[in-house]
């Protein structure tokens, strides 16, 4: 309408919304909540659409237990589900740059664990497994030696174990995300 106005309606009362949107089909409602932030957080509120926080490493759950247990009111189902459909792509990518942060943090840490056994820059496992080899043959009689290069390669399968955990993690959420975008 006219820019720096408000929409007439959203100074309405709530009470007064509430009144009016009892009377209104669900595809009424969505068209009236994108007229405005303001009157989709309104009628948001008043319908008890639950709210989704994207930044929450578990919002593609949430919204995968809402959609499956049908939270809220039927009538606003086609609001909750336009809702969704405004903030899965967000709450997937929050959560994608978040898996991909950790991801990247613990490959930095099995990176520099490979530089630092071998001695080299930008080491590789068979760098690190030629090391470990010569390691043992040339302290094949000393346990002691033998045993930290046990605890070494323990420490290289704990990173690694931890990288494929993190990995299938964001794999996954990413295969949810879908799914949900899927049941919409």
């Amino acid at each position: 309408m006219f820019p720096g106005k408000k929409f007439a309606f959203q100074r309405l009362p709530n009470e007064m919304v509430e009144r009016i949107i009892n009377y209104l089909p669900s595809t009424d409602l969505v068209a009236l909540s994108k007229t405005s932030h303001t009157m989709g957080e309104k009628i948001s509120w008043l319908l008890r659409v639950p709210r989704i926080d994207t930044d929450d490493p578990n919002a593609l759950l949430t919204i995968q237990r809402n959609l499956q247990s049908g939270t809220g009111v039927p009538r606003n189902d086609a609001l909750y589900r336009e809702h969704v459909k405004a903030l899965i792509d967000q709450a997937a990518k929050n959560t994608d740059l978040r898996l991909h942060a950790e991801i990247a943090s613990v490959d930095d840490d099995v990176q520099g664990f490979l530089n630092e056994v071998t001695g080299l820059q930008r080491a590789s496992y068979a760098d690190f497994k030629a090391k470990v080899e010569s390691g043992r043959k040339l302290y094949a009689t000393s346990p002691d030696v033998l045993e930290d290069i046990e605890r070494v390669e323990r420490k290289l399968g704990e990173l690694n174990k931890e990288l494929n955990v993190l990995t299938r993690q964001r794999r996954n959420m990413q295969q949810l995300a879908a799914r949900i975008r899927s049941q919409l």
